[in-house]
């Protein structure tokens, strides 16, 4: 996540717009690592509520990292509208939360 911390002081304008692409991808491997080493399952498919449930179910109270990232993907991948570093940070943010969660998750049993 250092990497996108770095590339958020990048003067091209689409910088924003790849670190929020990396985050949300960042973010929810470590969700899918979660739930591997507490469930033994991680979700999958485009339904990412389903896989915020599944990460509460892996580790009470879960994260609303994970259910917040969806938004911010969708308007990185698919809207012409700009991505502000604002909101790259925000994204780089919640990535690293999830990505804490499961360092811890890996160093303590199930």
């Amino acid at each position: 996540m250092e990497a996108a911390r770095l590339f958020l002081d990048e003067a091209d304008p689409e910088a924003p717009r790849v670190v929020v692409a990396n985050a949300v991808l960042a973010g929810i491997a470590a969700a899918d690592a979660v739930c591997c080493l507490r469930l033994g399952r991680h979700a999958a498919g485009d339904d990412h509520d389903a896989a915020a449930d599944l990460l509460f179910e892996a580790v009470p109270p879960g994260s609303p990292a994970l259910a917040e990232l969806p938004a911010i993907k969708s308007k990185a991948h698919y809207s012409a509208e700009p991505v502000r570093a604002a909101q790259a940070r925000g994204a780089v943010r919640r990535a690293e939360t999830l990505v804490d969660l499961a360092s811890r998750a890996a160093r303590t049993p199930a």
